[in-house]
């Protein structure tokens, strides 16, 4: 067969890179621009709000285990063309909210269902499989979207919501979740054996049927659960990611709350999301080469070195310090999230990813899912964010220490052409 300029591969990325747009929306930095908004119009409580989102991250913990299965066997196309007909939907009918009910009903639970099927399990599952020595520069360029989105939304959508309304926000929102999620549904193919193809774009010599290409060896959801590393690693990467839902969920009401203007916060949260746009791609090169434990508690330990920073910065309205703050705990949210895609099948190996993915995604989302309640909970109960705050970064400091204890994996692939 003879090598395409451009292997498929890197369209599943940009497919890919479209869905880590739309899903880092929707779940979860369009939250914080319309908490104060909607809660202020409908007379809700933070609690009351961010209850829908714990819901929804429920909602999509269910749907991963019956999901990954699916992809490993049927891929993700038709999924995400069903779940992107479901999402446009609900983001139009959350512009005619009236009642908590509703709320609940649209985005805790049906929305819910379209993001599942359309967005982070489902891109991230098949791209794993399209990659194996190049998967770490992949996965991190797929999730620049989460960056992208993670600027372009706090900063572009707060002031749009607070010049037309809450309702006409969800309405755009919808505009831009079918603009890009049409065409990455399009996209998506369930691996290069499928077509012809081979994992990174290497091709058979026609001369003897063989090619450079080594495979992982792949071993069974069950099987990995049997292994203390899986536990281990599930333990480290759900502790460490407690912090990112809320921050993204509360970042804008703690710095107003404590006297920075809405447009200013707003900016916050949009900085927690820049290194990102530089850093997941260097990430995903490094971890094609380096130890991803090493790297996976330098990603861990800056978390609550940022926490500690942020908190120091609003005794004063020290702007500046704020700034760094934010900027760190960027960075570690930007090697957390890449990472976590890359180790699992680095562990593992592709064949069974979307199951072993599926199988984890429960844990892990139902106890990252309680974060922004949590915080919602506990400002409601003391009246401010920082004993929350500090007890996140000690749960990530914990999590630094319990991924240096997971057995290095077998399946390393750090000679790349």
């Amino acid at each position: 067969m003879k090598k395409n300029k451009v292997f498929f591969g890197w369209y599943i990325v940009v497919a890919t890179m479209a869905t880590m747009f739309v899903g880092g929306s929707v779940q979860g930095y369009a939250t914080g621009v319309f908490l104060v908004p909607m809660s202020n119009e409908l007379n809700w409580t933070s609690t009351e709000f961010i209850g829908a989102i714990t819901v929804s991250y429920i909602v999509t913990a269910i749907m991963a285990v019956f999901i990954g299965s699916y992809i490993d066997e049927h891929g993700g196309r038709k999924l995400m063309f069903i779940g992107t007909f479901i999402m446009i939907i609900c983001l139009l009918l959350l512009g005619e909210i009236q009642t908590l009910w509703q709320w609940y009903l649209v985005r805790g639970l049906i929305l819910s269902i379209g993001v599942a099927m359309a967005t982070f399990l489902v891109a991230q599952a098949t791209l794993a499989k399209w990659f194996i020595v190049r998967r770490g520069r992949a996965i991190g360029i797929s999730l620049v979207g989460l960056s992208i989105t993670g600027i372009l939304t706090p900063s572009l959508l707060t002031p749009f919501v607070d010049t037309f309304g809450w309702r006409t926000g969800w309405q755009i929102m919808a505009l831009i979740t079918a603009l890009l999620l049409f065409p990455a549904a399009a996209t998506m193919r369930r691996q290069p054996e499928d077509h012809g193809m081979l994992p990174d774009g290497e091709v058979v010599n026609p001369q003897n049927g063989e090619s450079a290409h080594q495979e992982e060896k792949s071993i069974t959801r069950k099987e990995a659960m049997r292994t203390s590393t899986f536990w281990l690693v599930l333990i480290a990467y759900a502790l460490s990611s407690l912090t990112f839902p809320a921050v993204g969920a509360h970042t804008i009401p703690f710095l107003t709350d404590i006297g920075f203007e809405r447009t200013r916060s707003a900016a916050m949260l949009s900085l927690f999301a820049f290194p990102g746009l530089l850093t997941r791609p260097i990430w995903g090169i490094i971890a094609d080469k380096v130890d991803i434990r090493l790297l996976s508690f330098i990603a861990f330990i800056a978390c609550p070195i940022g926490i500690f920073i942020v908190l120091i910065g609003p005794s004063d309205l020290n702007y500046t310090l704020v700034i760094v703050g934010y900027l760190t705990l960027g960075i570690s949210i930007s090697g957390v999230v890449p990472l976590q895609e890359i180790i699992w099948p680095q562990l593992f190996g592709r064949k069974h990813i979307g199951s072993i993915r599926g199988a984890v995604m429960p844990f892990m989302i139902i106890l990252s899912s309680t974060s922004p309640l949590m915080v919602s909970a506990y400002f409601d109960l003391i009246g401010n964010y920082t004993g929350i705050w500090i007890i996140f970064g000690s749960l990530s400091l914990v999590a630094s220490v319990i991924i240096l204890f997971v057995k290095k994996n077998i399946n390393s692939y750090n000679n790349v052409p």
